[in-house]
This record gives C-alpha cells, structure tokens and sequence, in this order.
C-alpha cells in the first residue's frame, strides 16, 4: 500500500511572508508578498504557493476531466482539498 503524504497536509490560505516558498505565482507571475495582506495567496499540500485567482482559473479549467481532479498546475502532484474564499459585498 502506497500513502501519499501530500494528501495528509493541507492547502491553505496564507496570513504571513514567511510562509511563502516562492516568490512569484507559478502561473500569473504576480509578486506574491504584495498579495499576502489581501489574503489572495494560497500554498498547496506539495508546497507551491500561487495568487489565488490565477489558482482558481487554471484549477477549474484543468480539473474539468474526471481523472485529474485535485493536483497543482505546476507539478501535477496529487493535493488535498482547496479552501475557497468568498467575498461579501455590500449592497448599500
């Protein structure tokens, strides 16, 4: 039996610089400290981190086929669950 350890961390949105592993998104190319106080940065169960709307555009375009849901974009390793963020608007 073969146990994915990427699958037992999970993905999160990310509150601090620190944390970051690279410094620009894997696929927009945007300065990730600079999107970190929004809270738009996400890391990955395999330790990618991207901006957070690039993320969800290229995770809903590549995970449309059934046998390859859940993985990054950039390694195609296997992650765990995305949190999604959803932002309230005021209607007044």
């Amino acid at each position: 039996m073969v146990i994915n350890y990427n699958l037992m961390k999970k993905c999160e949105i990310l509150k601090c610089k620190e944390l970051i592993t690279n410094k620009e998104c894997l696929i927009s190319k945007i300065d990730l400290s600079d999107k970190i106080k929004e809270g738009n940065v996400i890391k990955l169960s395999c330790g990618h981190c991207f901006y957070y709307p690039s993320f969800i555009k290229s995770y809903t375009i590549n995970n449309a086929n059934l046998f390859s849901y859940r993985k990054c974009p950039y390694c195609l390793q296997r992650i765990s669950k995305v949190p999604l963020i959803i932002k309230k608007k005021s209607i007044m």
